[in-house]
């Protein structure tokens, strides 16, 4: 649902549903549900224009990012991937809008670079990819064709070979079924739910960015839900960013879980009344009524109402009303998806008193924001400017004016750099109200009469109604069914294929009166084809995606439908505060038309391919068959260069047609949880709950700092009920009976941990029966933490005159035996005791030691294991049973036969490769003086280009470009391996200091220098951009440099081709694709280079068992040359020929001594394995392998995969 800045502001309003931690603390998971277009569109292009994939780069791009997902969260039962197919007709009008504005912005980008090759003497090169047209990201396409055969073969290859991939039944709903994605998603899910024995306790999660997908997780009414998101960053827009990939962290979690059982639990804290009302509160009647005026905030389906807007506060404003009616309407404004239009009305008309007063404020903002620009230099921030209006400006620069919300389908528009600033070089720009607009409310007597003739602008000029009331009671009519719709839609599934809103803005809620009125009623219909969507939504620059046959009737004048696809029109921006925005103003398709011209093409006309490509198809289920099928459909390699065939197929598929409609009357989710459904302290491990603590709501504007800035709206801050106690004990009372005992922290996402100290608000008590030691450092931790929970969680902890440092758990141990125990963290954290809970009513089984005994299975015959001693260590082998010794068992002695098996045909290639690497192709380097004399210019000059260099673009510092070549990052301790290194200072040898000696002089900081190929890049860099060197050499220190004084004698539209030419120059040189790394990367110690290693992680990336060469150190990660490829491996920055190579985290590899590796026969004991996992097939031959320590992360992949990931302990630490 097209809902702008809504994650956004839900996360501000309730600070802790985003679970931090991301991947690493995802819940056992029944269900994975994966909306496919979000993954296709982001490996596919993203929102970098000047990022070119081959097609083959991008389906492997997207097997690697869909495998990440899975192995996050390793579903149990089901994974149900789904990619749209044909959309309902209420949607085409959304899609068309968005890809007729992305075809008109991709012409203007080539226009514009051609205009900036021609500036900078740029030659296009002949092997580089065309450029991605994301439109042909639509049903019937041959690229949607090709994809859907892609992901059959990869589910078939990945449950032949990976052994958590087996375990779910995998739905793949393709292209070819009708429904957009995440609606035939919430249809499986509502007939699941309507089957007999449906589980209570199903746990879901649900990957996507959209602002639609949360709704849909709430309309189950499905506690035990959550969705797996990107990390979304607001704090420094995309326009000021390098472009450049930046690993401070490699290991570090880029995913975010969202809780929609705590957003519950936020809803009943904030809307339950404290009086009794007329009838019994219910808090699935509060989230359907939520999701009602999200619908009227925005949707894919309906325009927003005109004075509507999230950033406004219009949402604070809708729940202030519907607290204040609740109790007078007599009930709730939606059952089941069906809407009761009379407490609707009295809603609205509320809502409507209020219309006056938001025109009115834009028209003073809007006015006061173009006086200011005319009169103060761009970019300044003005003086005068209120508070609101300052502080809509520092949101509009944070989340950034062009940055479309995250997930929200934006991708497709492709606005880059081309469309944004093209905006700014013509003098377009973005209006919150038109000049005549704002001159109805500056000049007019009161708002009141200005709402009124605002009003009739709304319907004359936009609406094109006129004044005729039986036309404007049409729109309201219109909106209506809309609202009813989308409801339905909701609900139940689709209502109609076919119906759709006819105009291109909403009706003002103070005109939506008599709503009973309204009769509605729709024509359940059927999907168009796919030729006739593509006919429908798609412009006539992108007519190659349809067959010869249909691309005349979107090119020749004569058609009678070449009115559909107008070449120019015209993006009304008033009211906007983006560009992607704006409501693209396009004809409506009619669709008797559009189907009558399409259906005139007989079959004859198309190959057998196309009349393929234009039919509905049916969803294929995957299974695991535990033996081999003998099936071939889609065994054979769809990417024979990067992947084999699956030649031992193990899995069964069968084709299900799509889901029939709901019957008529019949309801579909229901505002009821699921007979048995536990929640609160008693929810499944893992889903939290705010029920652990006695805690009270209050809305509150706490400047609540979620994602690195103070939000400026209220939010529902938690305050802590603190306990009835008479008297309240001291640190040192206290001490002998917590320190060392267990607690649970973090909450309401409970970990376990150790309190390892005591104290009160001044100081600590670090033993029993020792004093309070007054501790200075101790008491501003405890201040800090107290900020902290305010302003990060919107915790406020109250009165908290104890304090603990709990230590957290960090990992569980394996030992030889078997046995597994608890290893706590080094560091603690500060908690205030009341925080500190004694008890977890759910903990996770994953992490209890007895239940891990209980169940871990060693060497069952059938699994693999790594070998850990001898000849063949770290070798893969497969246990065939037990040996000569005896029993296969826990003994430390028991003795198995397994098979060893040979490296793969590609390990010499990888070793020479990572050989080149490593010192064969060792770059040479200078210090940074020698490095500027060679290329001509100062050092300070040489510096400043080879870190960031924005050069600014439009009036606003905001508006920018990074032309410096991004290779360096001092700030941050980044650099690009191979282009420069840093050298750390020497330190000088400590001496005594004499009395009345000064300061001691100051440690020297390091150097940097430069590889040959970076001088030979920068020469060349010097040759096609000497304006921009000059202009740097005047003044080096600059951060940034404003274009139209480097380029004083240009026209914007040149000095914007130039900046792009130079952009997307850098862009396409190879090592603009290398990531920065911390800097220390470059001076690892040479002894860990080079090391032999095998993956322990289990299944996923790399494979278990996969060896190869360390080439890189990372402070939590190696960078690896894997012996052979793997879906999810990368060519290192281009670095390497093949996708086999990735940065590892250390815990999840051991070093492997050097030596033969070849199949043999033999026994030995069980003290010789570090590793095992499950498998089917074993082979012939036999080994000796034991189990020695478990690190947490392997911990929670064997618990769900059923596999023994290890960690072996005393091994050189750099490489584990």
């Amino acid at each position: 649902m097209g809902i702008p800045k809504f994650y956004r502001w839900l996360s501000e309003r309730y600070p802790l549903i985003n679970q931090p931690g991301g991947a690493t603390v995802v819940p056992i998971i029944d269900n994975l549900y994966l909306d496919m277009n979000g993954i296709i569109h982001n490996c596919t292009h993203g929102n970098n224009p000047d990022v070119r994939l081959t097609e083959d780069e991008m389906i492997l791009r997207i097997f690697t990012y869909l495998d990440k997902i899975f192995h996050i969260v390793k579903p149990q039962k089901l994974l149900f991937m789904a990619i749209d197919g044909v959309a309902p007709r209420a949607k085409m009008n959304q899609q068309r809008s968005r890809r007729f504005k992305a075809a008109k912005e991709a012409a203007a980008a080539a226009e514009k670079a051609e205009k900036a090759a021609a500036k900078t003497s740029d030659v296009a090169e002949d092997s580089k990819p065309p450029v991605f047209d994301s439109n042909c990201i639509t049903p019937g396409t041959p690229f949607m064709v090709r994809l859907g055969a892609h992901f059959r073969f990869f589910v078939r290859k990945k449950i032949a070979e990976d052994v958590a991939w087996r375990r779910p039944t995998i739905i793949f709903s393709g292209h070819d079924v009708p429904g957009e994605g995440e609606h035939k998603i919430m249809e499986h899910i509502r007939w699941a739910k309507q089957a007999p024995g449906y589980p209570p306790n199903t746990r879901h999660c649900l990957y996507g960015l959209d602002a639609d997908l949360i709704m849909l997780s709430l309309v189950t009414h499905e506690p035990h839900f959550c969705l797996l998101r990107e990390v979304v960053s607001y704090t420094g827009g995309g326009k000021g960013q390098p472009a450049r990939e930046a690993l401070e962290n490699p290991g570090e979690s880029t995913f975010v879980l969202l809780q929609i059982g705590l957003l519950r639990e936020y809803f009943e804290l904030e809307f339950k009344p404290a009086q009794k009302m007329p009838f019994p509160f219910s808090v699935e009647r509060v989230v359907d009524d939520f999701v009602l005026f999200c619908m009227l905030i925005g949707n894919d389906f309906l325009p927003p109402l005109p004075t509507v807007d999230i950033a406004e506060g219009s949402l604070e404003t809708m729940f202030d009303l519907y607290k204040e009616l609740l109790p007078e309407l007599g009930g709730y404004l939606t059952h089941a998806g069906k809407l009761h239009r009379g407490r609707l009305e009295v809603f609205l008309h509320k809502l409507a008193n209020l219309e006056a007063k938001v025109l009115q404020e834009r028209a003073l903002e809007a006015q006061s924001l173009d006086d200011k620009k005319r009169k103060k230099g761009p970019g300044e921030t003005p003086a005068w400017a209120s508070e609101r209006v300052e502080g809509r400006r520092r949101e509009e620069r944070a989340a950034g004016p062009n940055a479309p919300p995250a997930g929200d389908e934006v991708p497709e528009l492709g606005l880059g750099h081309g469309g944004r600033f093209a905006a700014l070089a013509s003098g377009r720009g973005l209006e919150l109200l038109a000049a005549e607009a704002r001159d109805l409310f500056l000049k007019s007597a009161s708002a009141e009469e200005a709402a009124l003739a605002w009003k009739e602008r709304l319907y004359v000029t936009k609406l094109g109604v006129g004044t005729d009331p039986a036309a404007r009671r049409a729109v309201v009519d219109a909106y209506m069914h809309g609202l009813h719709w989308v409801l339905e839609y909701y609900y139940r599934g689709v209502a109609s294929w076919n119906w759709y809103y006819p105009y291109h803005y909403a009706p003002m809620a103070s005109d939506l009166v008599d709503l009973e009125q309204v009769r509605i009623s729709f024509t359940h219909g059927e999907p168009f084809l796919p030729y006739e969507q593509l006919l429908a939504v798609q412009p006539a620059a992108s007519c190659q995606l349809l067959p010869g046959p249909y691309q005349r009737f979107m090119l020749d004048p004569d058609s009678p439908i070449n009115f559909f696809y107008p070449k120019d029109f015209v993006v009304d921006l008033e009211g906007k505060k983006a560009e992607w925005e704006g409501v693209v103003l396009i004809p409506f398709i009619d669709e008797q038309k559009l189907l009558a011209v399409s259906r005139s093409i007989p079959p004859s006309a198309l190959t057998p391919m196309e009349q393929t490509c234009n039919q509905h198809g049916s969803m294929v289920i995957f299974k695991h068959a535990g033996e081999l099928t003998g099936e071939t459909s889609d065994c054979s390699s769809t990417l024979p260069e990067s992947f084999s065939n699956v030649t031992l197929c193990n899995s069964t598929v069968t084709r299900q047609p799509p889901l029939p409609p709901f019957p008529h009357g019949q309801p579909g989710f229901i505002p009821k949880i699921v007979p048995g459904t536990k929640m609160g302290k008693h929810a499944p491990s893992g889903f939290p709950t705010l029920g652990t603590l006695s805690v009270a709501g209050k809305i509150e504007n706490a400047k609540c700092s979620v994602f690195g800035m103070h939000s400026k709206r209220p939010s529902l801050i938690l305050a802590i009920k603190a306990p009835a106690v008479d008297v309240t004990p001291t640190a040192e009372t206290l001490a002998p009976h917590v320190i060392g005992s267990r607690v649970w922290i973090r909450w309401p996402y409970l970990t376990e941990g150790l309190i390892s100290c005591i104290g009160d608000e001044t100081g600590r008590v670090p033993a029993a029966g020792a004093p309070v030691i007054v501790d200075p450092a101790w008491k501003e931790n405890v201040e800090a933490q107290r900020i902290e929970f305010l302003e990060k969680r919107g915790v406020d902890i109250g009165p908290s005159p104890l304090w603990v440092e709990v230590r957290p758990l960090e990992v569980l141990v394996r030992h030889a035996d078997g046995s597994f125990a608890k290893s706590f963290a080094e560091k603690g954290e500060m908690v205030p005791l009341q925080l500190a809970l004694r008890s977890n009513p759910s903990p996770d089984p994953r992490f209890d030691p007895d239940a891990l005994q209980a169940g871990a299975a060693l060497f069952e015959p059938g699994s693999r294991a790594v070998v850990g001693k001898g000849p063949y260590y770290g070798c893969l082998a497969r246990v065939l049973g037990p040996g000569a010794g005896g029993e296969v068992g826990p003994g430390p002695r028991r003795a198995m036969s397994v098979s060893v098996e040979p490296p793969p045909p590609t390990a010499a290639s990888a070793a020479k490769t990572a050989l080149a690497l490593l010192g064969g192709g060792a770059p040479r380097y200078c210090p940074a003086h020698q490095a500027a004399k060679q290329v001509g210019i100062s050092p300070s000059a040489l510096g400043r280009i080879a870190g960031s260099l924005y050069l600014v673009i439009g009036e606003s510092r905001r508006d920018r470009l990074d032309v410096g070549l991004c290779v360096r990052n001092a700030k941050l301790g980044l650099c690009v391996p191979d282009a420069v290194r840093f050298v750390p200072p020497k330190q000088p040898p400590p001496r005594p200091q004499a009395v009345g000696e000064g300061p001691p002089a100051p440690v020297p900081k390091g150097s940097w220098e430069y590889s040959e190929a970076l001088i030979k890049l920068l020469k060349s860099y010097k040759v096609k951009a000497p304006w921009l060197w000059a202009a740097v050499e005047q003044d080096a220190k600059a951060f940034e440099l404003d274009a139209s004084r480097v380029c004083p004698g240009e026209t914007p539209e040149e000095r914007l081709a130039a900046a792009e030419g130079l952009h997307a120059w850098l862009k396409r040189q190879p090592m603009a694709r290398r990531p920065l790394v911390s800097q220390d990367a470059a001076v690892a110690p040479e002894a860990a280079l080079g090391h032999r290693v095998v993956a322990l992680g289990g299944t996923g990336v790399p494979p278990f068992g996969a060896r190869g060469s360390v080439t890189a150190l990372l402070p939590t990660a190696v960078e690896v040359v894997f012996d052979g490829p793997f879906a999810g491996g990368s060519d290192l920055g281009g670095r390497t020929p093949r996708a086999g190579n990735l940065q590892q985290l250390f815990a999840g590899l051991a070093v492997a001594a050097a030596g033969p590796c070849a199949p043999t026969a033999g026994d030995a004991g069980t003290s010789d394995v570090i590793a095992g996992q499950s498998v089917t097939t074993p082979a012939a031959g036999s080994l000796w392998l034991e189990v020695i320590e478990v690190c947490l992360s392997s911990v929670l992949q064997e618990n769900r995969g059923m596999e023994l990931n290890v960690k072996r302990a005393g091994v050189d630490v750099n490489c584990l």
